[in-house]
């Protein structure tokens, strides 16, 4: 199983590179892997839309070698791999239109190969060697060498712990990230690391239906049981209203803003609405990540050895569901995805079509079953419940596809 944690650095100062310096010189590399990771995006675009009129296939490392010319090979290496893997699954939902082509902004994390990264203890603290530049880097920068030693920061035991068992061997560190947290103006390292995991015991018959929603945003069920689960916390649309509350005012003052908000041009005038994109972002992420830890752990607990998910590709086309299209299901349900794999749990995806208006009681399809507030009520048999559990009582049925092709003429 590979998992992740997130360590605070401090700098040890070195003779040929201060702590300043040092700020620089990843700041510009951080830059750098901004325009790989885009130009790679463009370059395999153009190559999969134009390869019947002869566009070559792009040399990814050689991109990547050219925006970094003093980077470490094994960084350049494992950026190249992350990237390029990142794109070829995204590129079915491209070509179809269902996602656009990736743009990656400011302050990306730069990657570090399992190579490139050495633990070491001395006087009860623990430290981190970064391989960070190239020989070229080395000759250019005027250093000793390519690597830089810091301090790990950590808060508790069971983090300190993570970096015992890899001096120890016992878990072993992976391809991970370094990233400057702005906020609090210091250098992280999100460390990847392996260890094996006994899998839980599982049915292989037993299916956790997921529906997604904003008010509700996640409700589940079980095909062999009655149990029921709901995170029906309306956060979402708290949050959707307060961000876009903030930006309409941002908007109205933006065009009478005073010199101290203009004096550096447009990227001044909009550092407002960027902070609040970037706050936006990290609050889906952390959301994601905790809402797909639930329901894995819902899945195990239950010893679930499916989770069947609606396939949400087509959302872009709901006209009446924007914020829904914009809150990304598709990275909760591919967090869910990573997260199901690592249990041993397989994922399958069912066309969302009716799912809403079929009766789990007895089948009936209707738009007519929908009423307002959430609360769904079958006008053939009297089945009464709430919408999202009814649509996750369905969403967990095997083979829910097939039948409902195989029902009634929809009303």
């Amino acid at each position: 199983m590979v998992s992740v944690t997130k360590f605070y650095l401090i700098y040890q100062d070195q003779p040929d590179m201060d702590y300043k310096t040092l700020c620089s010189r990843l700041w510009e590399m951080q830059n750098q892997v901004r325009q790989a990771k885009n130009t790679i995006a463009s370059e395999m675009y153009l190559h999969i839309v134009k390869k019947a009129e002869g566009y070559p296939e792009p040399d990814l490392y050689s991109i990547v070698k050219s925006k970094l010319p003093y980077s470490n090979t094994g960084n350049i290496s494992s950026l190249q791999q992350k990237i390029s893997k990142k794109l070829k699954t995204e590129w079915k939902d491209i070509l179809r239109g269902d996602r656009s082509i990736p743009s990656f902004g400011k302050d990306q994390p730069i990657p570090l190969h399992n190579k490139s990264i050495a633990f070491s203890q001395e006087n009860g603290k623990y430290y981190m060697t970064l391989s960070l530049f190239s020989n070229e880097g080395v000759k250019q920068y005027g250093l000793v060498n390519g690597r830089c030693t810091f301090e790990i920061f950590h808060k508790c035991e069971s983090s300190i712990a993570i970096v015992e068992r890899c001096l120890s061997g016992e878990y072993r560190h992976c391809d991970s990230e370094l990233q400057y947290d702005r906020r609090k103006r210091q250098w992280c390292m999100a460390l990847s690391y392996k260890f094996e995991k006994d899998k839980p015991e599982l049915n292989p018959d037993r299916v956790l239906g997921l529906d997604l929603g904003v008010l509700v945003p996640i409700a589940a069920a079980i095909n062999d049981s009655r149990k029921e689960f709901m995170i029906g916390s309306n956060e979402i649309e708290r949050f959707r209203a307060k961000t876009e509350e903030m930006r309409r005012q941002i908007k109205m003052s933006r065009p009478v803003a005073g010199d101290g908000s203009v004096g550096h041009g447009y990227y001044t005038r909009m550092a407002p609405a960027e902070r609040i994109g970037k706050r936006i972002a990290n609050f889906r992420d952390t959301k994601n990540h905790a809402w797909s830890r639930w329901i894995v752990e819902v899945a195990v607990k239950n010893q679930c050895g499916v989770i069947q998910m609606e396939d949400l590709t087509g959302i872009s086309n709901a006209e009446d569901k924007k914020f829904l299209r914009t809150w990304s299901y598709y990275d909760l349900q591919n967090k869910i995805e990573y997260k199901a794999k690592a249990n041993g749990i397989k994922v399958r995806y069912i066309e969302p079509q009716y799912t809403s208006q079929r009766c789990f009681s007895c089948g009936y399809i209707s738009s007519r079953n929908l009423v307002e507030g959430h609360k769904f009520v079958c006008e053939k048999c009297g089945y009464t419940r709430h919408a999202d559990i009814n649509a996750a009582q369905n969403i967990c049925i095997p083979g829910i596809e097939d039948m409902i092709k195989n029902s009634a003429k929809v009303k």
